[in-house]
């Protein structure tokens, strides 16, 4: 019997996540039968053997993130597919309240975060970020320039999509992932949702770790410039927000994540422009 959601996660040396991460998605699917998918783009931290022992089905290979998208819902059997990533946690009536949306007729939900116990500047400005975009729902679903991108799926919607999307982008594309599932997805219907408070994201604690991110994300969009492959969404993401909702202070911590993130972004970007690869 098919189950009623897969949840898809790629992963990459996201063993120290990936534990509360299974737990939360158990704890969210006690009314549903489902699976969990796996789609390990190198991990040399033992997540391989952490995901076998938590009982998902797991699948190894050089995946980018839209790469392990794709594999994540080509081998779902849900009707319903769910793509998270290892450092988020469900909260307990996600997956009730998205359903319950999909049952009246939406094809897809966009999940508002949240982030996880922020005690970190970072972390805080992270969160207050997260709150403004959730004061500005309408604007922010915009496949072109928002921000908030629908993570469930009718399966169908994901399988048109994946045919739209050349498998050439797989070999970049990083931080664009959900931004182009979301993109293609709104050329075959308009039936969005979106369900506030519904995942915690844990944001990396030390500079380091933002940078390094950061740097990776940036450069895989430099890469993507060079293919022209959906050149449209690159730069056309609204990061100042829209925010005519919003108190001062959450725009203030939402330009301070922003900046921080920034001189590795953009340093990214400049170094997968003039790389050779």
């Amino acid at each position: 019997m098919k189950p009623d959601i897969t949840i898809a996660i790629p992963v990459r040396n996201g063993a120290k996540s990936l534990p509360i991460c299974i737990a939360s998605i158990i704890k969210a699917c006690l009314k549903y039968t489902y699976e969990i998918i796996v789609v390990d783009g190198g991990s040399n931290d033992g997540s391989v053997e952490l995901a076998t022992s938590l009982n998902c089905e797991v699948y190894r290979g050089d995946y980018k993130l839209l790469a392990a998208r794709r594999k994540g819902s080509a081998e779902a059997n849900g009707n319903v597919v769910l793509l998270i990533d290892c450092d988020q946690i469900l909260l307990p009536e996600s997956i009730d309240n998205a359903m319950a949306l999909i049952n009246k007729g939406a094809d897809m939900v966009a999940l508002g975060e949240r982030v996880f116990q922020p005690s970190t500047f970072f972390q805080k400005c992270s969160d207050s970020d997260k709150q403004l975009i959730n004061l500005n729902v309408a604007a922010q679903l915009d496949p072109l320039s928002g921000v908030i991108l629908p993570r469930m799926f009718k399966k169908w919607i994901l399988d048109e999509v994946f045919s739209a999307i050349p498998l050439e982008a797989d070999k970049t594309v990083l931080a664009l992932d959900h931004a182009i599932i979301y993109y293609e997805a709104s050329k075959i219907s308009s039936r969005i949702s979106f369900q506030v408070d519904a995942i915690l994201h844990c944001e990396p604690e030390e500079i380091q770790q933002i940078w390094s991110k950061n740097f990776r994300w940036g450069k895989s969009l430099g890469l993507q410039r060079k293919t022209q492959y959906y050149s449209e969404l690159i730069g056309s993401k609204n990061r100042r927000r829209l925010s005519k909702e919003g108190s001062l202070k959450l725009k203030f911590m939402s330009f301070c994540f922003l900046a921080i993130k920034a001189p590795a972004f953009f340093s990214g970007q400049l170094f997968g422009v003039l790389s050779k690869n």
